[in-house]
């Protein structure tokens, strides 16, 4: 036993399935276990109190440490050291009316963030920041615009103010440096304008063009997630979105009080073709504030849907409307609480989208469940649609928020457990599904009168 302890591959798989409260104790067994388990325990770093690290003991494990998590600028000890295979990095600063620093310690810090960027680029793949000083910031954008490996750029609870003015276009290259962007409650005080290909060239003449005219300012940004909200209206949302002519997904919620569906209509017809976003196939508009029109307007401007998310929001007969050229396409349809659907939109979605392989509705038809199976010729009335079976034999995740159950007023208890067991042998020939809501099959069944 104790000969197979000495083997470090034996010890890696220890360190694999080891919590990690346990990696110090490991540490202190042997100078082996010590070589072993030190690269593990110091792999990801989380500093969110007074209580930081010693310095030495960080500047002695910088090798090992590729994730670094920390809240400014009360641990600010970890920004003294240099991380040369560093992938992911998280800052998060903390203000408030009771907090108060000394404007020359936040710019301290703010320049040592920076040589922590500079001289971890090499490696970083995502960056996280929120709610960081408005100090001086411009020159935290120019290093994360730098650095050549970067994937995801996270920007959260940031005020871009006047004093950032002396690179207007700071923050967005560092925007488009990553192909996974987003950006969450980011408030502009400034009247900021959109950059293009054509307001760089103009602002850098004689510098050789990084953006191809044809790509816009974002080529590499491939999904962009934009929860700003009212600090960014609705035409410079649309204006940003469309410079990134190559984004495959998007999360986004509009503006509440300005009209989506005009304005898109309008960017549209201005770009002179029917498609704004021809690669985009991911489409994730969820809140109440969505409403029917809107998500509409956004499904007529994509060339083909993959995934749709509207969860909460207004979707309605126009958008369902919008959706049905993508039945053929669709693989993930989230329509959750989506108060305005009805139960002859699901059916219809679970009889033209063969491809379909997770699906979260609101409420379907107790017969149309059942009514393509022999056990289930329950009732005659049926339309043309609910009579069509099922078509998505691929669909691995199935959830339904309600199930009506037709003449339930009348049925006998034993009816009602009938339906049920007729319902889960129908499940059985979906024999990839992997997760369904055993709750709505089980007690969510509404009584109603046939209709």
């Amino acid at each position: 036993m104790h000969e197979a302890l000495d083997l470090p591959e034996i010890r890696t798989l220890i360190g694999h399935f080891a919590l990690r409260s346990s990696l110090p104790a490991l540490c202190l067994v042997s100078r082996s276990f010590n070589e072993s388990f030190t690269p593990l325990l110091y792999e990801t770093m989380a500093i969110h109190t007074f209580a930081s690290p010693p310095l030495d003991a960080l500047q002695k494990n910088a090798l090992h440490i590729r994730d670094l998590s920390c809240t400014l600028p009360f641990c600010s000890v970890p920004l003294n050291v240099a991380y040369p295979r560093l992938q992911r990095l998280e800052l998060r600063g903390m203000s408030g009316p009771r907090i108060k620093f000394d404007q020359s310690a936040k710019i301290s810090n703010q320049e040592r963030l920076v040589r922590l960027i500079r001289s971890s680029c090499a490696h970083l793949k995502l960056i996280t920041i929120s709610g960081l000083w408005p100090s001086r910031k411009n020159l935290i954008w120019d290093a994360i615009a730098q650095c050549p490996q970067l994937e995801k750029l996270e920007v959260m609870n940031i005020k871009i103010e006047h004093e950032e003015l002396g690179d207007p276009n700071a923050f967005w290259r560092a925007c488009a440096n990553a192909s996974w962007l987003r950006l969450d409650s980011v408030m502009f005080m400034i009247d900021l304008n959109i950059p293009t290909v054509a307001m760089t060239s103009a602002a850098h003449r004689g510098e050789k063009k990084e953006h191809n005219e044809t790509k816009g300012f974002f080529p590499k940004v491939r999904h962009l997630g934009l929860r700003i909200g009212d600090d960014l209206d609705t035409i410079k949302q649309l204006e940003l979105m469309q410079q990134c002519s190559n984004m495959r997904s998007l999360d986004w919620a509009p503006p509440s009080r300005t009209f989506t569906s005009r304005a898109c209509l309008e960017m549209i017809q201005s770009s002179g073709s029917d498609l704004l976003w021809p690669k985009l196939d991911t489409l994730y508009m969820s809140g109440k504030d969505i409403h029917d029109h809107d998500v509409a307007t956004m499904l007529k401007s994509i060339n083909c849907v993959i995934k749709l998310a509207a969860g909460y929001s207004g979707f309605s007969s126009g958008a369902f409307r919008a959706l049905r050229p993508h039945f053929t396409t669709l693989k993930v349809l989230d329509l959750q609480n989506c108060l305005e659907t009805d139960a002859t939109m699901t059916q219809e979605i679970l009889t033209k989208c063969p491809h379909l392989t997770l699906f979260y509705g609101r409420v379907i038809w107790m017969n149309d469940l059942i009514g393509d199976t022999p056990e289930g010729e329950i009732v005659k009335e049926h339309t043309e649609n609910r009579l069509k079976p099922w078509v998505c034999p691929n669909l691995k995740s199935f959830e339904i928020g309600s199930v009506l159950v037709e003449g339930g007023l009348s049925l006998s208890t034993e009816e009602l457990l009938r339906r049920k067991e007729v319902l889960l042998r129908r499940l059985q020939w979906l024999t990839c599904l992997q997760e369904y809501d055993r709750m709505c099959l089980q007690s969510h069944f509404t009584p109603q009168r046939q209709v």
